[in-house]
């Protein structure tokens, strides 16, 4: 089950020129799940703006790439529910 936060953060970068143009505005603090979430996603043009206006030092692609593996495998191995079947 995902959070409310990375639902929204996939609606936003739905539109990639959109969420390029809204990079700018948005916290600091949502940039490793923006990423996760566009890699995840496929949008590469996201991607690379992202990587071109990312606020912090130091930009870990093992790191994070590592951790949306991680979040694919998790996936993958879900098992749906029965409530989210009905």
């Amino acid at each position: 089950m995902h959070t409310l936060v990375f639902l929204s953060t996939r609606q936003v970068l739905q539109c990639q020129p959109a969420a390029c143009q809204a990079l700018p505005l948005l916290p600091r603090e949502l940039f490793p799940l923006l990423f996760k979430v566009a890699f995840m996603d496929k949008k590469t043009v996201v991607l690379r703006e992202l990587v071109h206006t990312w606020p912090f030092p130091l930009l870990s692609f093992q790191q994070l790439l590592q951790e949306c593996a991680h979040c694919s495998r998790a996936l993958l191995q879900e098992r749906p529910s029965t409530e989210s079947m009905q």
